[in-house]
This record gives C-alpha cells, structure tokens and sequence, in this order.
C-alpha cells in the first residue's frame, strides 16, 4: 500500500535516496545504508 501511495504522489518525479550521514546513494526500499549502517535515509524529488 505504501508503494502505491509512493507512486501517485512521485508520477513525473525522480526520487533521490541517499544517507544522511555519509552520502551514499541507496534504494528507494533501503531502509539501513550499507556503509555506514546508519538509519537515516534522506530522500530528495528531483523534477
């Protein structure tokens, strides 16, 4: 449910996930960054 709702509100829109402490890029369905462990996944909509 939370994918669809995702999807409606993101049609014509990238979205940019990436980690709040380290920078790297990530998966939108990402949920720890890979590197740095942390949580904290920033996601930006890019037009």
């Amino acid at each position: 449910m939370i994918e669809t709702l995702r999807s409606l509100f993101s049609r014509g829109q990238t979205v940019v996930h990436e980690c709040r402490q380290c920078g790297h890029t990530v998966d939108g369905d990402t949920g720890r960054c890979p590197v740095c462990g942390t949580e904290s996944i920033a996601r930006y909509p890019v037009e």
